[in-house]
């Protein structure tokens, strides 16, 4: 699982259960405790998950692998897992587009996501398009 953003491979293993497969999990160094937090709540829920949801830190014993990274690290998975079924994703771009009725509030909301976000998830948004004359935002200038 990729670490950049807290459950950023939420969706990974949320597909993998709902397809009746076994998720063997490699965590990030960086994001060790919340998905496991949450898949022991589904577990506590549906026990019978406990047996398809497992933790290891060697890549080994698998028949098939999703992993997410730059676009290095998405040419390496693809050498090291080339012998596999595999899902590889790479960097994406997430762009914002904004139609001139946006609100103080909805521009405050949208920087605070760059900001916070920007560089850290292949989905966060680096690009925004404005209408063709410049927004006129109350309270600042320029």
């Amino acid at each position: 699982m990729a670490g950049n953003l807290p459950l950023v491979g939420f969706h990974d293993l949320l597909y993998v259960l709902a397809a009746r497969h076994k998720a063997m999990i490699k965590l990030s160094d960086k994001d060790p405790y919340l998905l496991p937090w949450v898949a022991q709540h589904w577990i506590s829920i549906c026990p019978s998950l406990s047996a398809a949801i497992s933790y290891t830190n060697k890549f080994e014993g698998f028949d098939a692998v999703i992993a997410t990274g730059s676009n290095n690290s998405a040419r390496y998975f693809d050498y090291y897992f080339r012998s596999y079924p595999h899902l590889l994703r790479q960097n994406r771009n997430g762009v914002a587009v904004l139609n001139g009725q946006e609100s103080v509030d909805d521009l405050r909301k949208l920087a605070k996501d760059i900001f916070l976000f920007f560089g850290l998830g292949c989905r966060n948004v680096s690009k925004i398009y404005v209408p063709g004359a410049m927004i006129s935002v109350p309270g600042m200038k320029g």
